[in-house]
Order: C-alpha cells, then sequence, then structure tokens
C-alpha cells in the first residue's frame, strides 16, 4: 500500500499536460488571432497600383462582352415574348405610338436594367473581393468634394473610416436606386437618340410615326439595344465598386 501511494502522489506531482501553458513553435505565427471586429478588407488582396491583368480581363471579357451578350440573350428572350405571341388584333408595333412603341420599350429597358445590374455587381464584386479572386483599384486617388463623396458612399470626412455599401435599411436601397437611375439617365442620352435615329429608317411610314413586323425587327433591335446597353454599364459599375473598394482597404471600414 505504502509502495502505491508513493507512486500515486509522485504522478500527482507532475504539471498537466493540457492545462499548462504551451510555448509556441518555432514556426508558429505571432500575430494576433482575429476577432468579430477585423475589417472586412483585411481579407482582400492588397489594392493594385495600376490596371492588373485580371482586372482588365475581368472588365474587357467578362464585364464588357458577357454582359453584353448575356443582356443581349435576355433582351431577345424578352422581345419575342412581348411581341411575337401577342393575338393578332392587338395593336401593332410602333416605333413611339402605344402599347407597343420601340421608343418606349428601350427607355423602360434602359432604366430597368440599369437598377436590377446596378444591385447584382454591388453583390457579385463584393463576393468575388472576400475569395480574393480580385483586387481592389488603389491607383485612384479619393475624392475631396462632398458631392463625389456622397456619389461614392464616402464618409463628408475624409481619412474616416468607410463603411460599407450595403443594403441594410430601406434608404440604404433608395440611394443606391439613386445612383443607378443617374447612371441609366447618362447611358439614355447616348443610346436613346441614337437608336431612334436608326429605327426611324425602318418599318413603313404610319400617320408620322413608324411601323414593324412583329418577328425580327423588334426582337433584332431589343437584342443588339440591350447588348450595347450590357457592354456600356457592367464595366462602368464593377469600376465603382472596385474603386471604392480600393479606398475601403486602405481606410478600413466601420463593422457592425
Amino acid at each position: 500500500m505504502q509502495r502505491l501511494w508513493g507512486l500515486f502522489k509522485k504522478r500527482s506531482s507532475k504539471p498537466d499536460e493540457e492545462s499548462a501553458p504551451r510555448g509556441k513553435t518555432p514556426g508558429e505565427s505571432d500575430k494576433p488571432e482575429p476577432d468579430s471586429s477585423t475589417s472586412r478588407a483585411e481579407g482582400w488582396l492588397q489594392p493594385s497600383s495600376s490596371v492588373t491583368r485580371n482586372q482588365l480581363l475581368r472588365l474587357c471579357v467578362l464585364d464588357g462582352m458577357g454582359g453584353a451578350l448575356f443582356s443581349a440573350c435576355i433582351n431577345f428572350v424578352i422581345a419575342y415574348v412581348m411581341y411575337k405571341t401577342q393575338p393578332r388584333n392587338s395593336p401593332p408595333v410602333r416605333l413611339f405610338r402605344l402599347p407597343n412603341s420601340l421608343a418606349g420599350d428601350a427607355t423602360v429597358t434602359i432604366f430597368a436594367q440599369c437598377i436590377l445590374l446596378w444591385f447584382v455587381k454591388l453583390m457579385s464584386v463584393s463576393y468575388d473581393l472576400g475569395r480574393r479572386a480580385v483586387q481592389p483599384m488603389g491607383f485612384v486617388k479619393e475624392p475631396a468634394g462632398k458631392p463625389m463623396r456622397r456619389l461614392m458612399f464616402l464618409p463628408e470626412q475624409r481619412g474616416s473610416k468607410i463603411e460599407a455599401a450595403g443594403v441594410r435599411s430601406v434608404m440604404a436601397v433608395v440611394h443606391h436606386v439613386l445612383r443607378s437611375l443617374l447612371l441609366a439617365s447618362v447611358v439614355f442620352l447616348v443610346l436613346w437618340p441614337a437608336s431612334i435615329g436608326i429605327l426611324v429608317n425602318l418599318g413603313e411610314p404610319d400617320q408620322g410615326d413608324r411601323t414593324y413586323e412583329r418577328l425580327w425587327t423588334p426582337q433584332i433591335f431589343k437584342a443588339v439595344f440591350g447588348g450595347l446597353l450590357g457592354l456600356l454599364t457592367t464595366p462602368t459599375m464593377t469600376i465603382f465598386w472596385l474603386v471604392r473598394a480600393g479606398w475601403e482597404a486602405k481606410r478600413g471600414r466601420l463593422t457592425s
């Protein structure tokens, strides 16, 4: 019994390996563990000092050509359903006169597509930044004027941390919609008059208007129009969010 007691006492006097503090191994990092307040920008790649090959490929191929092709296909299908499947006794397709107005269709397409695409790019660019698939653009100087800072979702005070431009409230959604409508207005001034100038030379005269067949002219027009719209707006929105991400990566952002 004395021998067993001595063995038990000897073993209990040894420090518990699990409770004893463990020293760092030579290869172990000295960096502190990130906490919940760590900025999301710390998980991104470093902002680029110029346009990188990856960014250029994304803007030209994925957003430019890809955005144009996708938009053209979607608009072609929409035009086919809108005009070809109508009853024969429905009003003809005209340039200006409602209800089947190609000019009105082009107007709605610009504003509706810009609003929808704005939120798609907001989420897709944020996702790609988070998985380190693209670098933020860090070579654009942060604006100093208040109007431009408001446009880019920046705080009025330079040097402050930058909040994420998310959609956490109804007002946030409204602010995003207003910016997408601003871009749509600029695109409207470029695309709409040129489109009308082409359409007035097509179709048949009809009391100061133009009339078109239900098949091919509306579909081809809407596909080309939608493709150009995607080509102009998709890379523009990507640049907007990558440039803002560059400022956010440098300043950090307030986490909720």
